[in-house]
């Protein structure tokens, strides 16, 4: 099995977080597809000092918060701003001149829509027990509150009562931020990365590499993605 030790997931990070940027800078971002799958190319490096950990600081790839909407289990997988769901200054202008019950209604709607929307925060952290690289997640409201992790595998279209479902979905706290997470068990991971590694091609072994095609493959699980043409470009910035 394809053990990673944590110098080198180190190395991986900081090469793979680097190509990002250089995508980034290039305008190389993309939205959902047919599939309502979006991408997520907004990879940084993060770096904790942590005195529990052999007095060293740790790093890993994190992701800045992305908005969708969760509309009765399902998940809308679609670039939403918080601008999108506030009323402009001609809307409020309007406002004033409806009655109170109009503008309880409305107030309402806006009320519900706001609570529609669900924050998705990921980022990628080096498993110390698996010695494998784990995707970690929360999943939070707008007003603060997170979901359920029934209502995480509902959005997600896993059934609760799978028991593979159940057991790739896990939750525990967050081994570096030290926040209730969601995570994808490494238990598979080690096998995964093998079976990765013995596909890339000898010129495809530079730092960031592995850790991309890890990336890509497990970024789907939780109904996002890296698109084939920012693969490619990705994969070129590491070679």
């Amino acid at each position: 099995m394809r053990k990673m030790k944590k110098c080198e997931f180190d190395q991986e990070v900081r090469a793979l977080s680097s190509a990002f940027a250089t995508l980034v800078s290039k305008g190389l971002e993309s939205n959902g597809d047919n599939n309502n799958m979006a991408s997520l190319i907004f990879w940084r490096l993060e770096e904790v000092d942590d005195p529990h950990y052999r007095g060293r600081s740790r790093i890993f790839l994190s992701h800045p918060p992305c908005l969708c909407r969760y509309d009765d289990g399902s998940m809308e997988r679609s670039d939403f701003n918080i601008s999108d769901i506030t009323t402009t200054a001609e809307e409020e202008e309007n406002l004033i001149e409806l009655d109170e019950a109009s503008l309880s209604h409305i107030s309402q709607s806006v009320l519900n829509d706001n609570m529609s929307m669900v924050e998705w925060i990921v980022n990628v952290c080096y498993s110390d027990v698996w010695s494998v690289p784990v995707m970690y997640f929360r999943c939070q409201r707008i007003d603060g509150t997170t979901l359920t992790r029934s209502e995480v595998l509902h959005a997600l279209q896993y059934s609760e009562s799978s028991g593979d479902s159940w057991d790739f979905v896990s939750e525990e706290e967050h081994p570096i931020l030290g926040i209730p997470s969601f995570f994808l068990h490494p238990c598979q991971t080690s096998l995964l990365l093998n079976l990765l590694e013995d596909g890339l091609g000898d010129g495809k072994c530079a730092p960031g590499c592995l850790l991309l095609s890890w990336l890509s493959m497990v970024l789907p699980a939780i109904q996002y993605r890296i698109t084939s043409e920012q693969f490619a470009c990705l994969q070129e910035y590491l070679t």
